[in-house]
């Protein structure tokens, strides 16, 4: 059964970020190609991207709705980014399931990783927050902190403890949290100026060069964000000390978050691969040799 072009789904997939209430969303719930049941080429040349909604047109009647057989099947429970829910959509149970390719067929994979690219920088720019508002949250809570007196005390010192962050171990962990924080946000700000470039650029041949470094740069950027970012929020609870690791107190729960972001849109495992296998070696390494040039 297909209405205007609809194709019969089957099928079972895991999405991250799901907006709106499962019992109530009428538009498309998620835009990430699904595999046909029948139709396509076998592999990943094979697989489109579908406009699969909850609620679809009835056939003749296209002012009413009726349910298109997707079900909510799986709510995943995790560790951090509970603000947006993981869960798993299961495509006609009932065998009664439409969708509707988007765009060219079986071109679902290239739409995707155009999806991802961006993702990734934002994710790397999630991490570079957390990392900053981590590092500002350790740095107030050091100036307030009494515990402990200067190594090298002198008459003019004040009797009693002093703040934190006038030990060198926690200036040390500070001063690191603001390197990560600042390469962070600049690795950010730079590779956007060339996704900019990329879409923007005066000329084909000022695109296609942007375009170059931007290959380069997304891997980077959002490795580099997320396992740097994971190292300063650690850092926000060790200056924390026994109030970090307590949930009366914010370090905690960035720790928890930022976790995710080395795994979100890509281990850095798998990015490393990809930017030592594919990105460097492209086009003989003219995308590398283009970065040196800049």
């Amino acid at each position: 059964m297909a209405i205007a072009g609809g194709r019969t789904l089957w099928g079972h997939r895991s999405i991250n970020h799901h907006r709106g209430s499962a019992r109530r969303q009428t538009s498309i719930p998620h835009g990430q190609p699904v595999r046909l049941r029948r139709f396509d080429p076998a592999g990943g040349k094979g697989i489109p991207l579908l406009a699969v909604p909850r609620m679809r047109p009835v056939a003749g009647d296209p002012n009413e709705l009726e349910f298109n057989d997707v079900h909510t099947s799986q709510l995943v429970h995790k560790i951090g980014w509970r603000g947006l829910a993981s869960l798993g959509l299961s495509f006609g149970e009932n065998d009664d399931c439409l969708g509707w390719i988007v765009g060219e067929p079986c071109q679902g994979l290239r739409y995707m990783f155009q999806m991802m690219n961006e993702a990734r920088l934002l994710v790397g720019a999630n991490a570079a927050a957390t990392a900053s508002a981590a590092y500002h949250e350790s740095l107030a809570y050091a100036r307030v902190r009494t515990q402990g007196r200067r190594l090298k005390r002198t008459g003019a010192d004040k009797p009693g403890p002093v703040a934190i962050i006038e030990h060198p171990d926690v200036r040390r962990m500070l001063l690191r949290q603001k390197a990560i924080v600042e390469g962070s946000m600049s690795l950010i700000v730079a590779t956007a100026r060339y996704a900019d470039f990329a879409e923007h650029g005066e000329d084909p041949a000022a695109r296609e060069q942007a375009r170059l470094i931007l290959n380069i740069l997304t891997p980077v950027t959002k490795s580099f964000s997320a396992e740097r970012g994971f190292e300063s929020t650690s850092l926000a609870l060790q200056i924390h000390g026994g109030y970090g690791y307590s949930s009366e107190y914010l370090p905690e729960l960035w720790m928890r978050e930022q976790r995710l972001n080395t795994i979100h849109e890509g281990t850095t495992a798998i990015h490393s691969l990809d930017l030592l296998g594919r990105k460097v070696v492209a086009k003989g390494g003219q995308a590398l040799m283009t970065l040196g040039g800049v």
